[in-house]
């Protein structure tokens, strides 16, 4: 959704800036005025706002915790690409990552924030 509504053109563009619009809402995320990163700037806000809500449980998609930016599925389309993609490294290969590990501390550091563990 981050690359099509950053980098895309036509409704399906339009729609995933719509959809990140109401996200950053949610998020109350303040835009930094500078050229916007997703993993620096937008990722930790919208992770910080799903922890702190006051939802009973907070349910993260593989994608979304480890901030990639390809989608499983689109909704309202029926399309034998949704639901197959596999995750393209093992859990020893993400661990291995320094870049992972970083953003593994920041969602454990976001859940004891958030009283979550």
């Amino acid at each position: 959704m981050w690359e099509e509504a950053v980098h895309g053109n036509g409704d399906a563009a339009a729609q995933a800036r719509s959809d990140l619009e109401k996200i950053a809402t949610f998020a109350e995320f303040k835009h930094p005025g500078a050229e916007l990163d997703f993993e620096r700037d937008f990722y930790p806000a919208i992770m910080h706002a799903l922890f702190k809500s006051e939802s009973w449980i907070a349910v993260v998609m593989i994608t979304d915790l480890l901030a990639r930016k390809y989608r499983f599925n689109v909704p309202g389309v029926s399309a034998t690409s949704n639901w197959t993609r596999r995750m393209q490294r093992s859990i020893s290969q993400l661990r291995s990552s320094p870049k992972e590990r970083g953003r593994m501390k920041l969602i454990r550091d976001l859940l004891e924030k958030s009283g979550r563990t």
